[in-house]
């Protein structure tokens, strides 16, 4: 098998010569740059009879395992709004003293701030990547999968070719988890607002300096459409079409007070996930008893007695009850992702199993489905990736189409077609390749 951890723009096409090659496949999300490319990414692992894993690994959180059955169980009540975000501060300025004329090229500039997606350039990467050596590397189109010089290389969630901005490399991740959230239904419609608010704009050192400009946008607010549980399009029978869940989703590079996570707001109840790390639960106020106060000063447990539901209970945060605290110490000398609850280890350790599974079974991938309940499901799914080619789609779909909206100005409703990968039907078909700007 080959992990892919390459710029989004090369993702199918490394994914194809990886299979050619009868190579299983664990590649880095975004799924790819269009959703016409994730499609075809998912037709070639099919007709080659191998596995097709995208990296979205809160598919194997036992913190979000956990969390999910607390909201299964129906502990928050009516779920009507997940407030998600990743807010980063990479607005202080760069230092001019730390660039090193001798380790880095200054043709390609020096940055104005400190910020990750904007780096220096490697005189040891910019001699050995000349522009016409990167168009030798493009996989025979440098439209697509090439890159003008080595800066673009080095910067790519930057551009528009090359990456799909703050919705691709961090929206996608609060996507995916809230739609885990949310039992995988598919959105109704997506709106939203992005710029570069920040970036491009004069300095505070230097008015003629134009930053660290980019294309993609630095700020992104949008707002998702989601059925209720009661809604048609939830499937469980439900025929209220006002049943709606929205999802909203902010990115800052200008502001980290709240770093990264999940909000769930239910009429019960709030639960927090923050960072992958931890879970919070506060309870609502209950107007219908005395004396109840509700609130974040609250904390709470969940309890179970006698085979009744679920219910919060004051005691400490998680606490002792139904749903016990997963534990996040990390093993000494551990990388500071790798702890008890985050799903990266886990991930690539099933992967592993379901390789091993599949060569005992003569090493082909079967993707058959079958029928269960008039529900359409994937007969080998407990030897399959759980985030593979279709649900990694869906999240492409949403990260992407919002993208569209928000270039656009406009409120895009999400057709049926868009996530069948069999279908040619894609939403830059009607609304234009998925700008970052």
């Amino acid at each position: 098998m080959v992990v892919i951890a390459t710029p989004l723009n090369t993702h199918d096409v490394i994914a194809k010569k990886c299979m050619d090659a009868g190579l299983h496949v664990l590649c880095e999300k975004l799924m790819a740059r269009t959703i016409s490319r994730c499609k075809g990414m998912i037709q070639y692992a099919k007709d080659k009879g191998l596995l097709l894993n995208i990296g979205h690994q809160r598919h194997y959180s036992t913190l979000y395992a956990q969390a999910l059955e607390v909201l299964e169980a129906g502990v928050l009540g009516d779920i009507k709004h997940i407030r998600a975000q990743w807010y980063r501060n990479n607005s202080w300025p760069y230092d001019p003293k730390a660039f090193d004329a001798n380790k880095f090229d200054q043709r390609y500039g020096i940055p104005a701030y400190v910020d990750s997606w904007w780096k220096e350039v490697l005189k040891v990467d910019s001699e050995a990547l000349t522009p016409e050596k990167l168009k030798e590397l493009a996989f025979g189109d440098p439209t697509q999968y090439g890159f003008k010089d080595v800066a673009e290389l080095v910067r790519w969630r930057c551009f528009d070719k090359t990456g799909g901005g703050l919705m691709a490399e961090l929206g996608s991740h609060q996507l995916d988890a809230s739609s885990i959230i949310l039992g995988h239904v598919r959105p109704l419609a997506v709106q939203g607002i992005g710029g570069k608010f920040f970036y491009g704009r004069p300095t505070r050192q230097d008015d003629a300096s134009k930053g660290n400009d980019r294309e993609s946008d630095d700020c992104v607010f949008v707002n998702f459409e989601f059925p209720g549980p009661k809604h048609p399009k939830a499937g469980k029978g439900g025929t209220d079409p006002d049943d709606i869940v929205v999802v909203s989703f902010t990115s800052l590079n200008t502001n980290e007070s709240e770093g990264y996570g999940e909000w769930v707001l239910g009429s019960h109840g709030t639960m927090y996930l923050d960072k992958e790390s931890d879970v919070f639960l506060w309870k609502e106020k209950d107007k219908s008893k005395k004396g109840d106060t509700g609130g974040r000063e609250t904390k709470i447990t969940v309890t179970s007695t006698d085979g009744k539901k679920p219910t919060m209970e004051s005691a400490s945060t998680w606490g002792a009850g139904a749903a016990s605290a997963p534990s996040t110490k990390k093993s000494d000398n551990s990388p500071i992702w790798d702890s008890a609850v985050r799903g990266y280890r886990t991930e690539m350790e099933h992967f592993a199993y379901c390789i091993r599974m599949w060569q005992a079974k003569g090493g082909k991938v079967s993707y058959e489905t079958e029928s269960e309940g008039g529900h359409t499901k994937l007969k080998y799914a407990d030897i399959l990736p759980r985030c593979h080619g279709e649900v990694a789609m869906a999240d492409a779909i949403l990260a992407l189409t919002a993208n569209m909206a928000m270039a656009k100005k406009e409120r895009i409703v999400f057709e049926d077609a868009w996530f069948d990968s069999t279908s040619p039907e894609v939403p830059e078909t009607r609304h234009g390749k998925a700008k970052t700007a």
